[in-house]
């Protein structure tokens, strides 16, 4: 699907450029974070701080950031989970 994914640093922003709108769903990141998100209208952007995304056990993504005390998590997959099924994003600028 054309949404594009762009880390920087700490947060990831979402950007609908498909004629597409999507309801509120559940992001995924790297098959093993998630975590709900509002409806992404067509050409609309959202900001996530990558922290607020957890696994299965409550772990948060590793963000990094200045203070950060072990290496970053890479934001390599991501996918919105709705009714219909997982749709795709494009990860644009990972590292």
């Amino acid at each position: 699907m054309n949404i594009q994914l762009l880390r920087n640093e700490t947060e990831i922003t979402l950007t609908n450029t498909s004629a597409q709108e999507f309801p509120a769903c559940t992001m995924w990141i790297n098959r093993q974070f998630s975590r709900p998100i509002e409806p992404l209208g067509i050409g609309q952007s959202i900001t996530l701080p990558l922290a607020s995304f957890r696994n299965e056990y409550a772990e948060p993504f590793r963000a990094g950031g200045f203070f950060a005390t072990e290496k970053p998590d890479e934001v390599v997959q991501a996918q919105l989970e709705t009714e219909s099924g997982l749709v795709g994003l494009i990860v644009v600028g990972s590292r």
